[in-house]
């Protein structure tokens, strides 16, 4: 119908957009973090596999099996229970191994954001220095919605990861990770990012800690693991402050026992050695995924 093209139409747009600007800000602010270059390409390789086949009309959609456009534009319709994952590196990881998004019953979807948090804001450099957020991270929640009402999902996963770790200037104010401010407003924000995905109707949620692969870039590994604590407590919030129809689930369980990266689990290599995640790890993670779900309703 008229109506479906139109809601196909408004997803391809979101996701190509958020292809060219979100490479384009993730690789500034690598740079303001003093990244040395081959550490940038490391850090966009995953990206560039996840946004090359990315399509940019329902036709060339249909040409794009292992696309995250595809199971947005095309996949509403198929059985199972619609699961829609929100998140940055862990996201795109999903999309670029392009597989495990049917197992157990589920029709899953990824909207993923390249270079965006829950949480908006500059992030604040030392010295004072600010690095400013990338244009495209303000159609994050008018993306959500336009996704939520075309997939229009039983429920959303929202996945923090590496960009919730930084500390952000909104309107001269810093927020440091880990303070009781900070918690208050990142709270607040993650609140708003979940209420985006409901514009059309409560959708139950479910918000995980991060799967702990990605690298928190600028800092030493101490600073870098107490960063992601501290975020991984954001989203334990969630269980303890209830909001009703939102949990929380512990994706850091599957993948960072310990609070260090498995490669393995059960057997199964999950993480290459860069620590991405393989096509094995992909399909582990939508297994979780899929019991996570089914009992989150």
């Amino acid at each position: 119908s008229a109506a479906a093209r139109e809601e196909v139409d408004d997803v391809i747009h979101v996701n190509d957009s958020f292809g060219r600007d979100g490479l384009e800000g993730f690789t500034r602010k690598m740079k303001a973090l003093n990244l040395a270059p081959a550490a940038i390409v490391a850090a966009l390789a995953i990206s560039m596999i996840a946004t090359s086949d990315w399509a940019t009309t329902p036709e060339r959609a249909q040409l794009v099996p292992n696309s995250s456009l595809r199971t947005f534009g095309i996949a509403a319709s198929l059985s199972g229970r619609r699961v829609l994952v929100v998140g940055h590196g862990t996201a795109f990881e999903l999309v670029a191994n392009g597989v495990g998004q049917h197992v157990d019953g589920i029709n899953g979807a990824v909207l993923p954001v390249l270079g965006c948090g829950f949480t908006g804001g500059a992030i604040a450099l030392g010295g004072g220095g600010v690095l400013p957020e990338s244009p495209h991270c303000a159609d994050l929640r008018p993306a959500l919605r336009r996704v939520t009402r075309a997939f229009r999902p039983d429920v959303v996963v929202f996945v923090p990861d590496v960009e919730e770790s930084y500390d952000r200037t909104i309107n001269g104010r810093t927020y440091r990770v880990g303070s009781p401010e900070w918690m208050q407003w990142a709270r607040a924000e993650f609140d708003a990012t979940i209420d985006a995905a409901s514009r059309h109707g409560a959708v139950p949620a479910v918000v995980t800690t991060s799967a702990c692969n990605r690298v928190v870039a600028g800092f030493d590994t101490a600073t870098a693991s107490q960063r992601r604590a501290d975020v991984d407590a954001l989203a334990d919030s969630y269980a303890t402050t209830k909001r009703p129809g939102v949990s929380a689930a512990d994706l850091a369980a599957v993948f960072c026992p310990g609070g260090r990266p498995a490669p393995v689990v059960d057997g199964v290599r999950v993480l290459d050695g860069s620590g991405k995640l393989t096509k094995a790890g992909a399909i582990t993670m939508w297994k979780w995924i899929a019991a996570t779900t089914s009992v989150s309703r």
